[in-house]
């Protein structure tokens, strides 16, 4: 873990945009049931400081009234239906078909967004990237769930950074994402994994990859986009579940290392019940003390970077319970079944 921190706190995070051209951008952002989000997303990107772009909102499927928030607001938008496949991957098939340029970026609906990000995807698509991974951070409630899923999710992300800058991008998250729409469109878009509900990111980079595509990702704050963490343990574990079920798709190395980890955390599981049953406290002590420092230290070397507020009582929690919930999510994953925006996964 001390070689992860001194890689995250060493690696740049803020580059100078050394390009002022704005090359053109399409927007898109697929939606369902969110008008409880969609004013702050709007409100942000209202303050956005690019001029050279579209915004191209796909209704996928509402029960809500978040086309009518679509329509009556003030900025041009152009709201589209998706009569693709219904899903996600529908949706954004039915914006790239809609988007007048080449460099497509998507985002989410349940996010608001930095005035400077576009510049930061637009100096990477000048470096000729033919994908670029965003990065994303959450705030949380004061609560357990949230401030769990706020430091479970920052650290995954910080991990794929990292990676991704090490040039073994492993982790893609379609709330933050960019890529040519021509290579996009030549490799069949979605076409290869349309049985998955979710692996609109995760799946495309890796047919990226195959391609030996340029992929870039975005270490600057300028970047960051941000969202709330799941407010139930329901909607956590289903997200869980959903993310889980898309790992027998991914190469056979990060199956393997999901694997690994997933064992890992079982037997800690496993050898911390044995422990609790014979009274051999001492020993649980000293590997739940050293697990919870070296958690607390990464928590406070993010954070920074993502700009959280981190609650230490429910971060020592997060580190003891997280022995517990992931071999609990991981079992979910194998014999389990969830929903998604009213859809089974």
């Amino acid at each position: 873990m001390a070689i992860q921190i001194f890689r995250f706190k060493n690696f740049p995070k803020e580059i100078p945009y050394k390009n002022t051209k704005e090359l053109p951008l399409s927007i898109i952002l697929p939606f369902k049931n969110e008008a409880s989000n969609l004013p702050n997303l709007l409100k942000s990107l209202k303050d956005l400081n690019y001029s050279n772009h579209e915004f191209i909102f796909v209704d996928d499927s509402s029960v809500d009234k978040g086309s009518d928030i679509i329509r009556n607001h003030s900025s041009p938008l152009l709201l589209v239906t998706n009569k693709k496949e219904p899903g996600k991957k529908g949706a954004l098939e039915t914006g790239i078909a809609h988007a007048k340029n080449n460099f497509v970026i998507t985002w989410d609906t349940d996010i608001t967004v930095h005035s400077e990000i576009l510049k930061e995807f637009n100096q990477y698509f000048q470096q000729n990237k033919d994908m670029i991974l965003g990065p994303f951070s959450f705030s949380a409630k004061n609560n357990f769930i949230a401030n769990y899923g706020m430091l479970e999710n920052s650290s995954l992300v910080a991990f794929g950074l990292m990676d991704a800058k090490a040039n073994k991008p492993n982790m893609a998250n379609g709330a933050n994402f960019g890529f040519k729409r021509d290579l996009f469109l030549s490799l069949g878009g979605y076409s290869s994994n349309k049985a998955h509900a979710g692996g609109d990111d995760e799946f495309l980079m890796h047919l990226f990859m195959k391609t030996g595509a340029k992929i870039a990702a975005l270490s600057s704050r300028n970047a960051m986009v941000y969202s709330q963490s799941m407010p139930t343990w329901k909607s956590f574990i289903h997200q869980r579940i959903r993310w889980g079920k898309k790992v027998k798709e991914y190469p056979n190395g990060l199956i393997k290392k999901y694997l690994i980890s997933q064992l890992l955390f079982i037997a800690y599981l496993t050898l911390s019940i044995l422990a609790i049953c014979n009274n051999q406290y001492l020993p649980l002590t000293l590997v739940l003390g050293a697990k919870v420092t070296i958690d607390l230290t990464w928590f406070i070397a993010i954070k920074p970077f993502f700009q959280i507020k981190i609650d230490y009582a429910y971060a020592l929690l997060s580190s003891v319970f997280q022995i517990l919930i992931i071999p609990l999510v991981f079992i979910h994953v194998l014999i389990g079944k969830a929903e998604w925006k009213g859809r089974d996964i």
